[in-house]
């Protein structure tokens, strides 16, 4: 739920959200005790470097009809990763059906960079998971102080994304040339 608080947050306009526990044992701690990052961790780092700190406001569908379990923000993409215009969709489907999410006609011409965050394990059992893969691949230190490559998956121009089921993903809009986002 760290995402959703993220996005809320920002929604609000709240400008800093901090964890109360870094290290610890429990479900709430970004690292375990011998310091490897746990899935909230890499949520965190994706998050920083891909969504900027302006907030648009957008109705967004999706498959499963404004469901509850598929929640969505739209943010200006950071201008340290993105040029200017970028847009970053903020979505987490927490139900067991994959999510078609329709792209305003606005961006649907812009290619997509997606970072899909799922378990490393299948189902429901995957919610309880420490360890998460971006697009694939699990995700973990390279050594004790390297980050690996957080690299999209490129996707064509499209009217719609799909969310995996029981996922959290960052779709980013490179060529949306939003006005807000200038």
């Amino acid at each position: 739920m760290w995402l959703d608080k993220l996005g809320l947050s920002a929604r609000l306009g709240l400008d800093v959200v901090m964890r109360q526990v870094f290290i610890g044992s429990g479900s709430y701690h970004l690292v375990d005790d011998n310091l490897n990052p746990l899935p909230d961790f890499w949520l965190s780092v994706l998050y920083k470097r891909l969504v900027g700190l302006e907030v648009l406001s957008a109705e967004v569908f999706s498959s499963l009809n404004r469901s509850r379990r598929v929640r969505m923000y739209l943010h200006c993409a950071s201008r340290n990763s993105y040029r200017t215009g970028a847009l970053t969709l903020i979505s987490m489907n927490l139900s067991k059906k994959p999510a078609r999410i329709s792209v305003p006609a606005l961006v649907s011409s812009s290619t997509v960079e997606a970072f899909v965050l799922e378990s490393d394990q299948p189902g429901e059992d995957g919610l309880y998971s420490r360890s998460v893969k971006l697009n694939g691949q699990l995700l973990k230190m390279v050594d004790d102080k390297t980050l690996p490559d957080f690299e999209g998956s490129r996707l064509p121009p499209a009217e719609h994304v799909t969310l995996p089921a029981y996922s959290l993903a960052f779709f980013v809009f490179a060529d949306a040339r939003a006005a807000a986002c200038v």
